[in-house]
């Protein structure tokens, strides 16, 4: 298939793939990407130093597609490969999509349409999540209810912290993440899918979402997120590092009320979620150092966090904390908001 053999044709949307050992979906992945209704797109694969039969699926289909770029990395990471299709992207707007997941033949000319319509610096998009076994597929649509386009100045708290904060399930306009220098923290292994979205947010005038599941996102042993939740919690302390991250960006970029509650109503989610998953040896220690965080935003937002219970004071001892869910302790925070 020869398409775009004039390289100055500018593509409308760049789709970024890191790929990492992912063989046996690397096929299934890009014929979603190749059979999109809308053809003017570039297909930017970054190969994470794979060592299975990626590299050589990944060079048969470079053969049949002029669109396809592939390079090859050394295993650095997902992020920097991440990092590394960004700065080869030319298209006016670019989408991440993992290896191992795949598309509805219709997403990105949907997204892409939207986001010229209402001239759109981000969309957002449903998905499902695909639980694969042997015997059947499990299908788990996440949508929105409504398609609506919003103003990012008069958004609502609530609907910015429904802004999932992974990268899949939207595309964004390019130029807003090259004149913002926004790219993936490549020190941090969790939630710097939430980074890159809340910089990126942080820098945009309006977004728009579609009450459409055009991304299937595919839950497999062996993934990213199956290494981080088994392993014991230790990665997901991460976790904490992350938010110190995101609230540098907001408070240099957006620091007004409907951010910051955002970003916390964000965090009491993952902090519910993601708590779960740690091991007992480790408990001690997320707690401490999500009451710490908690307690240093209070200092630096004083105003937002005056009304959290005596009865959860900081100063407690961490394993007195125990008795206590973290979700509990946020909806607190939030009681008077």
């Amino acid at each position: 298939m020869k398409i775009m053999d004039n390289m100055n044709d500018i593509p409308c949307v760049s789709v970024i793939v890191p790929i990492f050992n992912s063989d046996k979906y690397l096929n299934r992945c890009l014929q979603s990407i190749v059979n999109q209704t809308i053809i003017n797109i570039e297909i930017i694969c970054i190969d994470d130093g794979s060592t299975d039969q990626s590299s050589i699926i990944l060079k048969e289909w470079a053969e049949r597609d002029s669109r396809i770029m592939s390079l090859k990395n050394e295993n650095y990471g997902q992020s920097r490969a991440r990092n590394a299709g960004i700065n080869l992207a030319r298209g006016k707007y670019i989408a991440f999509i993992d290896s191992d997941d795949y598309i509805n033949p219709n997403m990105l000319e949907e997204m892409y349409n939207n986001a010229e319509k209402y001239n759109s610096d981000c969309v957002v998009c449903g998905f499902n999540l695909i639980y694969e076994d042997k015997k059947k597929i499990n299908r788990k649509a996440i949508r929105w209810g409504k398609s609506k386009e919003f103003s990012v100045e008069t958004i609502s708290c609530k609907t910015i912290a429904k802004l999932r904060t992974n990268v899949l399930d939207k595309i964004y306009k390019r130029s807003v993440v090259v004149d913002n220098l926004i790219r993936f923290n490549e020190d941090i292994m969790f939630n710097e899918d939430g980074i890159f979205v809340w910089e990126f947010v942080t820098n945009i005038k309006n977004i728009v979402f579609l009450d459409k599941d055009l991304y299937n996102y595919v839950q497999r042993e062996g993934s990213i997120m199956d290494t981080i939740y088994s392993s014991n919690g230790r990665l997901i302390l991460q976790l904490i590092d992350s938010w110190y991250e995101i609230d540098k960006i907001i408070r240099k970029k957006r620091e007004n009320s409907i951010f910051i509650r955002s970003f916390m109503e964000s965090v009491s989610y993952s902090a519910k979620h993601f708590g779960r998953f740690i091991c007992p040896e480790l408990q001690d220690e997320w707690n401490f150092r999500v009451m710490n965080f908690i307690n240093d935003m209070k200092n630096e937002h004083g105003n937002l966090f005056l009304n959290i219970s005596n009865d959860y004071e900081v100063s407690k001892k961490v394993s007195e904390l125990k008795r206590f869910s973290i979700g509990s302790i946020f909806r607190y925070i939030f009681k008077h908001k």
